[in-house]
C-alpha cells in the first residue's frame, strides 16, 4: 500500500497520534475522579455491581433495545445511515465533522462499552467500561447514566482536542468505523 501523504504530514499525524495518547491518559484519571451515578469509578468497573439488587431470574435485555432508549436522546443513532463500517450507534459531530460510535455489549451478564471516534487522517477506539456486573435493570440504569456523562465528558473535552490535533475532517469524506477496540486505545493513520 502507498501512503499518499507527505513525510512531513506523516510525522505531524504520528505527533498528533502521541499527544492524544497522552490527552486521553490524563483525561481519562481526571474522569476516574468524579462522583458517578453508580458510585463505580470510571477505569475501575471491572467485576464491581453498581448496586446491591440482585432480581432473580433477570435477564440481560437487548443491547440495541435498551441502549437506543439512552443514546437517541444524545444524537445517536442505531445503525447510522451515514456511517459505514461496524456502526452501532452512531453520531456525526456538528464541530469537526467527526464519527462518533458507541459498541455496547453484553457477555453473560457482564457489560462492556467501547467508543470509537473516526476522522479523515485518524481512528481512535477506547474501552468505556469492561466487565460491569448486571444483576438487575437499577444497575443497566446506572450504568446509563454513567454511560452519558462520560459521553457529554468526552464530546467537550476530548473532540476539541481532537479538532486542534487533527483537524476538522473534510465534508466529502464518507465516514466509517472499525472495530480495533481492547483495552487501551488505537490510533492508526488512513490514508
Amino acid at each position: 500500500m502507498v501512503c499518499c501523504f507527505s513525510p512531513e504530514r506523516m510525522e505531524r499525524i504520528c505527533q498528533a497520534s502521541m499527544e492524544i495518547n497522552r490527552l486521553l491518559e490524563e483525561r481519562s484519571m481526571e474522569f476516574g475522579r468524579l462522583s458517578m451515578p453508580s458510585r463505580i469509578p470510571y477505569g475501575m468497573g471491572a467485576y464491581l455491581c453498581a448496586s446491591e439488587v440482585e432480581e432473580s431470574g433477570f435477564k440481560v435485555p437487548s443491547c440495541s433495545r435498551f441502549f437506543k432508549k439512552v443514546l437517541e436522546n444524545m444524537g445517536y443513532i442505531w445503525r447510522h445511515p451515514d456511517i459505514g463500517g461496524l456502526c452501532d450507534f452512531g453520531k456525526i459531530t456538528e464541530h469537526g465533522n467527526f464519527a462518533l460510535n458507541v459498541r455496547p455489549w453484553f457477555q453473560k451478564n457482564h457489560l462492556q462499552v467501547a467508543l470509537d471516534c473516526a476522522g479523515y487522517n485518524f481512528s481512535i477506539s477506547q474501552m468505556l467500561f469492561r466487565d460491569r456486573i448486571c444483576r438487575s435493570l437499577t444497575d443497566l440504569e446506572l450504568y446509563a447514566e454513567d454511560l452519558k456523562l462520560i459521553l457529554c465528558l468526552w464530546e467537550e473535552t476530548v473532540i476539541p482536542e481532537i479538532r486542534r490535533l487533527f483537524g476538522d475532517t473534510p465534508k466529502w469524506y464518507i465516514h466509517s468505523v472499525s472495530s480495533d477496540c481492547y483495552v487501551g486505545r488505537v490510533i492508526r493513520n488512513q490514508p
